[in-house]
């Protein structure tokens, strides 16, 4: 093994040079876009429940009744990663997982503030 630019070279049958398999990359391309197909998920299954919410007969004074199901979203998105990261080792699968889910949770947050209110707005709903 030889060091060419910064990076671990392996010989392989041909005995030319080979960039050594690198598992971290794949791996974090693969978190990313799980957190990404997430956090879609939620802001479209929050404006679902917005929707359902608006248009029931008992709103303004039930705005508050599907709270609770806000709590599932850091339950399911820590879950998902450490399904996704299990091999990388229980340490930096806990790791990953917990940043993943506070990351993903303050960027739903984001989002709810720049997109879910106009469209709250828009269908009906008040502030």
């Amino acid at each position: 093994m030889s060091e060419m630019c910064g990076h671990r070279w392996w010989g392989f049958r041909t005995g030319k040079p080979a960039p050594a398999p690198s598992t971290f990359r794949p791996a974090m391309k693969v978190t990313l876009l799980l957190n990404a197909a997430l956090l879609a998920i939620f802001y479209v299954a929050w404006c679902c429940l917005d929707y359902r919410l608006v248009h029931s007969p008992r709103y303004p004074g039930n705005s508050a009744d599907g709270d609770w199901i806000l709590a599932f979203i850091p339950l399911v998105t820590l879950a998902a990663n450490l399904l996704v990261d299990r091999g990388r080792g229980w340490g930096k699968s806990l790791l990953v997982a917990i940043v993943a889910t506070v990351a993903l949770s303050v960027l739903l947050m984001g989002v709810v503030l720049v997109f879910g209110i106009p469209f709250h707005l828009s269908i009906g709903g008040t502030l």
